[in-house]
């Protein structure tokens, strides 16, 4: 029996033609409280490491408790995009109170450090200021970052650095700075969100 006509013209795929690189993509979330210092500072940051543990001014806790669990899956990850939602606490402007504004940036470095002032923050190219008192909006504050040319990382070293110029995996955050706050208070909570990609199953 000879089988012929459109009906029978049926390809299969040659296994060269599978896709090798194919992607997961995860997305993590969180609410951490921003803490000043007993000074009344803030210079602090957020990393885009999803296996980092958040600074004492962010909670000092688990940044994404989902990371460990997904991270045992893959072998590979690199981070597509950051966001960051400030929502402050409520606070009684009747007072008179005089609060200096927060500055932040994101940074593309593989490695953070505390901004030490307003100026380390500002210098960056997409600073932004945010005043804790004259915010009338009712609506958070809003800003994401996205990632890109990021090279792969291993799951076991998220964040390795650079090498040649090259960044890889999870690299950089977003650093903080304000001081002349009110001493160890919780000026507000920061929302974070990041998406990252996983390759390669263990």
């Amino acid at each position: 029996m000879v089988l012929d006509g459109p009906s029978c013209d049926i390809k299969m795929p040659s296994p060269m033609m599978t896709p090798t690189n194919r992607t997961v993509t995860f997305q993590f979330r969180n609410v951490v409280p921003m803490n000043t210092s007993a000074g009344g500072t803030v210079n602090s940051f957020i990393s885009f490491d999803p296996s980092a543990t958040t600074q004492v001014t962010f909670g000092s806790g688990t940044q994404f408790t989902e990371w460990s669990a997904v991270a045992s899956l893959f072998n590979t990850v690199r981070v597509r995009q950051f966001e960051i939602q400030i929502c402050r606490t409520y606070l009684d402007e009747t007072k008179g109170d005089d609060y200096t504004p927060i500055v932040y940036s994101s940074v593309r470095s593989g490695i953070l450090a505390n901004p030490g002032n307003f100026q380390a923050v500002v210098d960056n190219g997409d600073s932004q200021m945010y005043s804790i008192l004259t915010d009338t909006s009712g609506k958070n504050h809003f800003a994401a970052t996205r990632m890109r040319q990021i090279a792969w990382a291993t799951v076991s070293t998220p964040n390795p650095g650079s090498s040649n110029g090259i960044l890889a995996g999870c690299p950089g955050g977003y650093i903080f700075f304000g001081s002349g706050l009110p001493a160890s208070v919780t000026l507000g909570f920061v929302k974070i969100v990041g998406t990252y990609q996983f390759r390669t199953r263990v």
